[in-house]
């Protein structure tokens, strides 16, 4: 079902509304490429209306990370790649948004270059970044790991392996892609298990990894183990977003190939959602019970915000 449009960022932490960036002709200011950068919206799944979710704060280049609590969303700012502020949002019980607070980054030399996803750790305590950091002589991938209340920053040792995806698996583990590889990382760097893919995806609890295999298949395991279950996509795909949803239960995948499809895998059993367009960034709500994700290539809107109502099944 078609609620809206706007390029989905998050899931308001009240679970009502979708935060959606959309540039505008009066609001939207120049970013530091010279090109007008979105503002956010609230766009409230029920009636499809929508309302600026910081009327006093438009110059909001960046994107929105996720959910840190039950009424916070973190929200990060850059320009060229390079990351800028970070800041918490607190959504009030009328579901009103507050003023983005910043946090302080304590070294700003241990923050890398974004180049793509960021995450939260585990507890939602802290933020996680992989990319490239430069000196005068070399680059590096570093993978760095911010507190959200003080704004410390501490690099993670990854043996420079990753910068194109991380995120925080149990005992202290961490999950990192360069883009052709999966490593599972213990606390000091040593690599545990290695997967094939391009990619992977984690459940919220930091125990289940799902990854897109070299035939098109999805393959799954216990973090660290080996694949015990594999499942075939109704087409063979290349590329996707994994999303578990938070209870773990089951997979979202939507596919960045040619001729892409979004599907639900629960049980060894798939359900496709949407198929025959091009589509982006798909949000679990946070109870589980639905699924939005963005389509493009309309012509009634450049970013149509779909909502799967119920628990896909």
């Amino acid at each position: 079902m078609r609620v809206g449009d706007g390029l989905i960022e998050s899931w308001s932490p009240d679970g009502s509304a979708l935060i959606v960036g959309k540039v505008d002709d009066h609001l939207s200011v120049e970013g530091c490429e010279g090109v007008k950068e979105p503002v956010f919206f609230l766009l409230r799944v029920a009636d499809g209306t929508s309302s600026l979710a910081f009327p006093n704060h438009t110059d909001q280049n960046g994107s929105i990370v996720g959910a840190q609590a039950d009424t916070d969303v973190v929200m990060l700012a850059g320009c060229e790649g390079y990351l800028g502020d970070i800041s918490v949002v607190h959504q009030a019980a009328d579901g009103a948004l507050s003023d983005p607070r910043t946090v302080a980054i304590a070294d700003t030399a241990q923050t890398a270059q974004l180049t793509g996803v960021s995450a939260l750790s585990l507890d939602k305590s802290a933020l996680l970044l992989t990319g490239k950091a430069f000196d005068d002589t070399a680059e590096r991938v570093v993978s760095t790991r911010i507190d959200l209340a003080t704004g410390a920053a501490t690099e993670i040792p990854t043996g420079g392996r990753g910068g194109a995806h991380i995120a925080e698996a149990t005992e202290g583990r961490y999950v990192v892609s360069d883009g052709k590889a999966v490593f599972v990382l213990a606390a000091d760097g040593t690599v545990t298990q290695t997967y094939d893919g391009p990619d992977f995806g984690l459940s919220d609890d930091g125990t289940r990894i799902a990854i897109v295999t070299t035939d098109g298949a999805i393959a799954m395991a216990d973090v660290g183990e080996a694949i015990n279950e594999t499942v075939a996509m109704p087409k063979a795909i290349e590329s996707a977003q994994l999303t578990f949803s938070p209870d773990g239960s089951a997979l979202a995948v939507l596919s960045y190939d040619e001729d892409a499809v979004v599907v639900i895998v629960r049980g060894g059993a798939t359900q496709v959602l949407a198929e025959g367009d091009s589509y982006g960034r798909l949000v679990w709500s946070r109870t589980g019970t639905s699924i939005a994700f963005n389509r493009f290539g309309r012509d009634d809107a450049a970013e149509d915000v779909m909502v799967a109502f119920g628990s896909p099944s």
